[in-house]
């Protein structure tokens, strides 16, 4: 593996700013489960991320809430948090089953939903049934120097999630489903 800079955000508003500051050659990680697989394989002489951006402290990306109209699963919600979820089981059995069947405990117990979205990997187990609960991804972005705000909902979920990688821009990062 190839040496990195690791830096741990506190907030969206931390992230967002390092984001702006830094750029493309940032890799966020939260579970790790690609991102790790991804550095391993970098040999010797090729050019790897400059930083590492640990999103893992951040609570307001983490948890599974249902508002009575919408059920939001924040992007840092494991597999294992929603396979277990009462909410998930009761008004999204198939996400619930999706999300049961993705590798071994021990990747259920880290890998988190937004990671499987967002590396858009052909294997991302919970996507279909994303698509079939209707699923929408929200975002936020940093809109001028004085605020950071949520943008509102990207466009549905489409198939294409499921075959290529998303691609978010640098002051992007993925906050639910």
């Amino acid at each position: 593996m190839i040496p990195f800079n690791l830096v741990r955000a506190e907030s969206l508003e931390e992230v967002l700013d390092f984001l702006d500051r830094n750029g493309p050659g940032t890799k966020i990680i939260a579970g790790g489960t690609d991102l790790l697989i991804e550095l391993r394989g970098i040999s010797p002489g090729e050019k790897g991320p400059g930083t590492v951006l640990d999103i893992t402290p951040i609570d307001e990306l983490k948890g599974i809430e249902d508002d009575g109209t919408v059920i939001t699963i924040g992007a840092l919600a494991t597999h294992r948090e929603i396979n277990t979820s009462p909410i998930i089981l009761e008004h999204a059995p198939l996400l619930a089953a999706a999300c049961s069947t993705i590798g071994a405990t021990q990747h259920r117990n880290v890998a988190t939903i937004g990671g499987n979205v967002i590396n858009g990997s052909p294997a991302a187990d919970s996507v279909p049934a994303l698509l079939a609960h209707n699923a929408a991804a929200t975002t936020v972005a940093e809109f001028d120097q004085a605020c950071t705000e949520i943008s509102a909902a990207v466009p549905r979920l489409d198939a294409s999630a499921a075959s290529a990688r998303v691609r978010c821009s640098c002051t992007n990062a993925m906050a639910s489903m």
